[in-house]
């Protein structure tokens, strides 16, 4: 069986739909296909990230040129810049959200 790895953002979604329909982990991983043990782990790592741990930052794929880099970060800040964006803008703004 092939594993699917799965985004912070879709493991939220997972336990918000947890928390809005009362369901069980159990029932929330035989629904997502998931184990009941990778969801406690996530519901951990996500709190922590509501607490201010920037160790998790998601980034999602450019899919053409019109496309906008999108960044996620953990504190619910999110930033959209075009891709004709220099690299080094970039690079700034991650060193100012670093020093937060």
């Amino acid at each position: 069986m092939k594993r699917t790895r799965r985004t912070a953002i879709e493991w939220q979604q997972f336990l918000d739909a947890k928390a809005a329909r009362g369901m069980s982990d159990r029932a929330v991983a035989a629904d997502y296909g998931v184990s009941v043990a990778s969801l406690g782990n996530w519901r951990r790592r996500l709190a922590a990230t509501d607490a201010g741990d920037s160790s998790m930052v998601e980034v999602t794929e450019l899919l053409s040129p019109s496309a906008v880099l999108r960044i996620h970060l953990p504190n619910r800040i999110r930033i959209d810049a075009p891709p004709s964006w220099p690299l080094e803008h970039l690079g700034r703004v991650a060193k100012v959200l670093g020093s937060l």
